[in-house]
């Protein structure tokens, strides 16, 4: 017997909340309508940008999990999306981690994010912010 067939096997067979998939690459896309106003605030301003060229019409995204593998460092995830079809020089990038905590419901969850557009009220706003705290998962 493959002795490397059989341990893979057991890496996939994680029994928690993170799934046994390895790597997710998604793509969404969308397009706002029906908002004839969504950039009467950038114009108040005396901006020529619009809303969308900050939000974007879409976001393109990774997920990597159990990348690292053995001892406490398993049953972790990786994910990183930026938005696209937006201005070339309105970059925005999100990065996280989860590391489940070893026997319990929680993991550690730390976050970064770069660029414009992480909320609504200041989408117009370049900032850097990072976040560390816990997650629950059952």
């Amino acid at each position: 017997m493959d002795y490397n067939a059989v341990e893979s096997r057991k890496k996939m067979e994680i029994a928690n909340s993170f799934l046994a998939d390895k790597a997710a690459f998604y793509v969404k896309l969308w397009q706002a309508s029906g908002f004839s106003g969504q950039d009467d605030y950038l114009r108040s301003l005396g901006r020529r940008s619009r809303f969308l060229d900050y939000m974007g019409h879409g976001e393109v995204g990774i997920s990597i999990r159990n990348f690292i593998w053995g001892g406490s460092l398993k049953n972790h995830q990786l994910d990183i999306k930026t938005p696209v079809f937006r201005d070339a020089n309105k970059d925005s990038y999100q990065i996280e981690f989860r590391q489940q905590l070893p026997d319990m419901n929680f993991a550690l969850y730390l976050q970064y994010w770069y660029g414009y557009g992480e909320t609504l009220l200041h989408f117009d706003q370049f900032g850097r912010r990072g976040f560390a705290g816990l997650s629950f998962s059952y």
